[in-house]
Order: C-alpha cells, then structure tokens, then sequence
C-alpha cells in the first residue's frame, strides 16, 4: 500500500518521506501495519491509526490524529510549520527523526491508555 502511494510521488519527495516518517515508524513500532485512516495512508497499531502522511503542493505532512500531540511536538521543535492537527515539512526542510518518533510514541501511549 505505502509502496503504491510513494510510487505516485516525486522521488525526493518519496525517499524524504520514506526516510524521515516511514522508516522511523517502523523502527519504533515494528508491529505496526500499514492502512487508511481518515483516507491517508497510515500505519496502525492495534486496529486503531497510528500515524499518518500526506503529500500536497506546498510539502510533506504527517498526522498524530491527535492535536495534543501536535502541541507536544511543538514545544520541542518550535521551528516545525504546523497547524491543529499536522505537521509539515519539506525534502529541504526535513522533519527530525524525533520529532517523528515523539509523535509517534505519544500516539501509542495515548492510545493504549484508552
């Protein structure tokens, strides 16, 4: 499934995505499957989203499907453009790894206390 949808983007902006949200993810949590929430390509854990991306003319976007982890991320690395509910970035302006796995470790803690 990530494979069709990075197939479908600029190379840069696929191996950007790749690297920076991808990769990491699965690092973090190799039990992790790929799917859709909310019409994004997403990963799940535990049949609930996990993470999401997107691309769109302006950037690259990831998805914690939780504003509070939006503003979580936000404290630490102020300089990331963002809005409620995403996070963007660029392949010049890549996101850092940890803010990745921030997000995505607050997602788990999130949704595992629910």
């Amino acid at each position: 499934m990530f494979s069709d949808y990075l197939s479908s983007l600029d190379s840069d902006e696929a191996q950007c995505l790749k690297k920076c949200v991808i990769d990491t993810v699965i690092e973090l949590a190799p039990d992790a499957v790929e799917g859709l929430s909310y019409g994004l390509p997403a990963f799940k854990l535990n049949n609930k989203p996990l993470i999401g991306f997107s691309d769109n003319k302006h950037g690259l976007n990831v998805y914690p499907f939780d504003p509070r982890i939006v503003s979580v991320v936000i404290e630490e690395f102020p300089e990331l453009d963002h809005s409620k509910g995403v996070v963007r970035f660029t392949v010049d302006s890549p996101i850092p790894k940890r803010a990745v796995e921030l997000m995505a470790q607050l997602r788990i803690d999130f949704t595992s206390n629910k």
